[in-house]
């Protein structure tokens, strides 16, 4: 083995290194990429790990920037991932000076597989590297979790992290409230170093509320990988202060400042940024950009999220006019701008592929990250070999299955041997269980790091988080019982997390009791991801075959159409005397509810911790 060395045959089942007077030695069956955790150092007959040379190279010499950057006893930034065997050797053997300048080294090196790992070290799928590598925080991306209002929250994130995740990215901050409002701050900047522990007057009062009944434990908070914060604004000026204020806050725990390009929301266009802004002025983008890259350390990533120009025609231009402004990635979302809520088609996966090809041949091997149309596993793989992406993003089915990145989220299907009623029996209730098991998963990581409420209210947000990701993982056992809708909607009887853990226990006892009704909501099309479609629905058994679909091969993805028009009707055969009752009693109720709301929250924040 030499410094060329990648790799060590398999089937050797002990190698032997030597350099006089001193040899090292590798134990059988090496793979060519090793956990770092998993190697254990003989120095002067004293056994070190992985994790204590981090440890020690740390603290004796270069230290990285960033929170979860990972420094090795070769003076180098590595990742806990992806680290040669061969170089882990050879530059042992080779290293002068330093502090691990032995003149006799044994390595003795687990088995192991190229697997990207999880939290709690639980592997999840192969890692397959690319020549177009996209590498935050020093470690290889492929899954990313996308930016979602009042969704990103940390808990939600520490959860995809632990099926899969690669990359997340907090949700959007406006810029300007970023720099002005310590308030804002508190409620929506949730990235905290790790070892941060917040005690009980730390957190919110919303934060507070939703823990009443339980006993609030303060816990460090784990690492949380990778992560970019996603800002919004158009002035630039305000976006790089809100950037260097969000890495200020974060003390090194964000390791990415995206730009948020691609929002369709009506709000987005009030606001000058996202699709609207892409589409009204790209200098203005281009300047906010350069202007972050300029001003930001190296080491911190920029990045933009795009979504297909309205002029198909236009993709080369705009994705030349980004590369050029210094970012490190780019995410192209395979829709257009009015391709959103109710006319939301097919991914346009061509054209990201058509993204991907321009940014390589204008720059060699630059990421870009594809996002949309993914609904499964297998989409995974399917729109990374059709677009050529270093990455795959989502958003809209990780809420609802945030273990999408996982295999096994393909598998929840019976025996292969079963067939009829017996398949749609074991789906059902393997679905059942699966989907409570996750949700149960996430209040387990908000009673520990309770949500920021962000913008869903002082008082209540933090549950509303909760609740509003409930409703999505739960979304096909709720739609047609609307008892249990009702009870999780309610916002003045389900305000806290203890609550929430009776519900589910509730539903699983109401479809345990009733396996048809079990059966009925289990197939494919009553999905969040597919609330809308118009597509006919497939039996239970055809789960892992509608799976597989290519997108052209599924029925346009047209949400709300029958609705709508229902609804329109409904309103059209009202007099306008009649619709203005209607919103009267509307008014009133809400105003009620916020009334309850406000006088249930008032309550004494020890009471609360008791």
């Amino acid at each position: 083995i030499n410094q060329n060395t990648t790799s060590v045959k398999p089937e050797l089942h002990r190698h032997y290194i030597t350099t006089a007077p001193t040899a090292a030695t590798a134990n059988s069956k090496l793979s060519s990429k090793v956990e770092l955790t998993d190697i254990e150092f003989m120095l002067h007959n004293e056994t070190v790990t992985g994790a204590s040379l981090v440890r020690r190279t740390t603290q004796t010499g270069k230290v990285g920037r960033k929170q979860g950057a990972h420094h090795n006893c070769f003076g180098s930034s590595v990742t806990r991932r992806n680290i040669t065997m061969a170089t882990i050797i050879t530059t042992l053997l080779m290293r002068q000076g330093g502090p691990f300048s032995s003149t006799s080294a044994v390595l003795a090196l687990s088995t192991t597989t190229t697997t990207t790992t999880t939290m709690n070290g639980s592997p999840t799928r192969m890692a397959k590297r690319k020549s177009s590598s996209l590498i935050v925080g020093n470690e290889e991306i492929q899954s990313v979790m996308a930016p979602m209002v009042a969704q990103s929250d940390a808990p939600f994130r520490f959860l995809g992290r632990n099926h899969g995740c690669d990359l997340c990215f907090t949700q959007m901050l406006h810029a300007r409230k970023v720099v002005s409002s310590s308030a804002f701050r508190k409620a929506h900047l949730d990235v905290f170093p790790k070892d941060t522990t917040l005690q009980w007057e730390d957190l919110s009062l919303s934060q507070q509320n939703c823990l009443q009944g339980l006993t609030y434990t303060p816990t460090p908070w784990p690492s949380q990988g990778p992560l970019v914060a996603q800002l919004a604004g158009h002035d630039p000026s305000l976006m790089v202060q809100a950037a260097h204020t969000v890495l200020e806050h974060s003390q090194g725990t964000v390791h990415g400042i995206d730009v948020n390009l691609g929002c369709p929301q009506g709000i987005a266009r009030k606001g000058r940024y996202g699709a609207f802004l892409m589409e009204e002025d790209t200098t203005l983008v281009c300047t906010i950009l350069k202007n972050l890259r300029q001003s930001l350390p190296e080491d911190v990533a920029v990045s933009a999220k795009i979504r297909i120009p309205l002029d198909h025609n236009l993709v080369e231009q705009r994705v030349l006019q980004l590369i050029d402004t210094g970012i490190n990635f780019l995410t192209v979302h395979g829709r257009t701008l009015k391709e959103n809520k109710t006319l939301v088609g097919p991914c346009h996966t061509n054209l990201i592929q058509k993204a991907v090809q321009v940014a390589h041949t204008h720059t060699p091997n630059f990421p870009v990250i594809a996002n949309g149309g993914v609904e499964s596993f297998a989409d995974v793989a399917r729109i990374q070999e059709e677009t050529g992406a270093s990455a795959i993003m989502s958003s809209e089915s990780l809420l609802e299955t945030p273990t999408l990145f996982e295999e096994r989220s393909a598998n929840i299907i019976g025996p292969p041997q079963q067939q009829g009623s017996d398949i749609t029996t074991v789906v059902a209730q393997q679905l059942l269980e699966h989907q409570l098991s996750i949700a149960r998963e996430y209040l387990d990581w908000c009673v520990k790091y309770p949500p920021t409420p962000g913008s869903l209210g002082h008082m209540g947000g933090s549950f509303n988080v909760i609740r509003t990701h409930l409703f999505k993982m739960l979304h096909r056992y709720l739609k047609g019982e609307h008892s249990f809708r009702n009870r999780l909607a309610d916002g003045t009887q389900m305000t806290s997390i203890v609550q929430a853990y009776q519900f589910l226990k509730d539903l699983e006892d109401h479809y345990q009791q009733n396996k048809e009704l079990l059966q009925s909501v289990s197939d494919v099309d009553s999905s969040w991801y597919r609330r809308h479609w118009g597509t006919t629905k497939s039996t239970v058994s055809s789960l892992s075959s509608s799976l597989l679909l290519s997108e052209n091969e599924r029925s346009i993805h047209r949400r709300g159409d029958d609705y709508i028009q229902e609804q329109q009707q409904n309103q059209a055969s009202l007099s306008l005397e009649e619709r203005k009752k209607q919103a009267r009693e509307r008014i009133a109720k809400l105003r009620a509810n916020k009334a309850n709301r406000a006088a249930k929250s008032i309550m004494n924040p020890k009471e609360i911790a008791a």
